[in-house]
């Protein structure tokens, strides 16, 4: 009897949700109403809250010539990098700059530390024509688990952890106001991490309903329900902070919400540089740490207001992951050559954007989210047919895949099982095409015939296939299926109902 409840419970949401004349026109009718949206507001996504266009700083320019290194030599340039890129970070701010040119990143024999960049305000910048090579992969810490193999280039904060600050307010989802038991040491223009972590079994189930847990998925069954965002003060008062961009989750203070101060690194990019891995074998998925992570480049790790722009990556495992960080923006990079594990992803940070991004490689997880994540957007990206999008479970939610032209091959969302469901509430593929070539007469979001497939009830308005069609009762939402959904775009949408206009920047990459 439980099960057939279930069924009609699900059954009846779904009518309910797709009934609706057109969600676009419903979420607007709702923002201009001050109320509660059924769809995530994802117009504070960016580089800036999406707001401006990403800056050609000109920052003090540290020439990596001048640090030793020497294209095209056929020695290492690896420690004459770090030299650099150290003085910069020394100075407070800096461009670090290649000329045109083949640089050697990681050479047999030497040793296969990263190369580590650990400030504010610093920019990898190449001239057209610098190639940064990696002939021998990296090697994981531990063996017998693949994920430990570090990534070549790695951009860290050590972000001390704060002392807790507890919420007292209940608020919804789109709020900008929090009431705190107190706020000292808090003031406008901090960042803060909002956080949550409940175990309570009644919280779990409601956080999956209409599913149930699985006693194998250990993170959420005995670490609970985890959500941790970023936002930026807009101002402080006594007891009360007012936050630069809406809430993305409901807040109920008897769930255990807190604030910490959170000091990410600001302003940083990496622009117009090929990175070249030396992966030629072809890609078994898990065979080994070298296929799964052997040929890493880019790990960026706590910031915000920063960027990764007009890059190419080669014959890599995994091009880049945006890890802890707020309005990071990518935009206009290429993986290409031979298909690795990952393209690019956001792990655990807030309001990050793919835009415009292209996977030519087919890596096995093409662009995507992982870890809790919040408020990602995948924009106007492609990949090829034989790949799909990555939703590495450990509880990413709010994941908009928006206008995007590739692959939808089953079975590519990742994650273990005890890190299970792939994603939570609100993914939404929005005017998706599929070039897959693949049948799927039944795809089935929450597979009940396999262990590794779990995502509940997403919304999905557009879809172009010549070959998969739903299980439309495991939808939360949908319409237009087998064709296309207005407005085009639900991230350009949104951005234009909050600003009035989209901003230029939006035009100038279309164009």
């Amino acid at each position: 009897m439980k099960n057939i409840i279930t069924v009609l419970l699900i059954s009846t949401y779904t009518i309910q949700l797709s009934a609706q004349k057109n969600l676009f026109e419903t979420y607007k009718a709702q923002k201009l109403a001050g109320q509660e949206t059924t769809l995530p507001d994802f117009s504070y996504v960016g580089y800036e809250n999406g707001e401006k266009t990403i800056p050609v700083v000109d920052y003090k320019l540290f020439n990596v010539t001048d640090f030793g290194a020497l294209p095209n030599d056929n020695t290492s340039d690896k420690a004459s990098i770090q030299r650099c890129i150290d003085a910069a970070v020394a100075n407070g701010s800096g461009i670090v700059y290649f000329p045109k040119g083949l640089y050697l990143v990681n050479e047999a024999g030497e040793s296969e530390t990263p190369i580590v960049i650990n400030g504010s305000n610093i920019v990898l910048r190449g001239e057209d024509g610098a190639v940064l090579f990696m002939r021998e992969h990296m090697t994981a810490i531990d063996p017998n688990k693949m994920w430990t193999t570090p990534y070549l280039f790695q951009f860290k904060k050590n972000i001390k952890r704060q002392q807790a600050l507890k919420v007292k307010s209940d608020v919804i989802t789109g709020s900008f106001e929090l009431e705190l038991e107190k706020t000292d040491g808090l003031k406008a223009g901090d960042w803060i991490e909002l956080s949550m972590r409940n175990n309570d079994p009644i919280r779990v189930a409601k956080e999956l309903y209409p599913y149930q847990a699985n006693p194998k998925w250990k993170d959420i069954v005995e670490n609970g329900v985890v959500v941790r965002v970023y936002h930026k003060l807009k101002s402080v008062g006594k007891n009360k902070i007012i936050l630069a961009d809406p809430t993305m989750y409901p807040v109920y203070a008897n769930e255990g919400w807190e604030i910490r101060k959170w000091q990410p690194a600001e302003y940083c990019g990496v622009e117009n540089l090929h990175f070249k891995g030396n992966f030629r074998e072809k890609f078994v998925h898990h065979r080994s740490a070298i296929d799964d992570g052997g040929w890493s480049i880019l790990q960026i790790n706590g910031q915000v207001n920063s960027w990764l722009r007009d890059c190419v990556f080669e014959d890599v495992s995994n091009a880049a992951r945006i890890q802890q960080c707020a309005n990071y923006t990518v935009l206009n990079c290429k993986i290409i050559g031979n298909g690795g594990h990952a393209a690019i992803s956001s792990e655990g940070s807030s309001r990050v954007l793919i835009a415009k991004c292209d996977d030519s490689a087919s890596q096995w997880h093409t662009f995507g989210v992982g870890k809790p994540s919040m408020n990602t957007v995948i924009w106007r990206c492609s990949s090829a047919p034989t790949t799909s999008f990555e939703s590495h479970a450990t509880q990413p939610r709010n994941t908009l895949i928006d206008c995007f032209v590739g692959g939808f091959v089953y079975g590519r969302y990742g994650g273990a099982i005890a890190s299970l469901p792939n994603h939570l509430q609100n993914l939404i593929l929005w005017n998706y095409t599929a070039t897959n070539v693949e049948e799927y007469p039944n795809y089935e979001f929450w597979d009940t015939n396999n262990v590794w497939l779990k995502i509940p009830m997403p919304t999905v308005a557009g879809f172009k296939s010549e070959s998969t069609k739903f299980n439309l009762q495991q939808l939360r939402a949908f319409e237009a299926i087998g064709g296309y959904t207005t407005p085009e775009s639900l991230y350009e949408a949104q951005l234009e109902v909050r600003l009035g206009k989209l901003p230029q920047w939006i035009n100038d990459v279309k164009k």
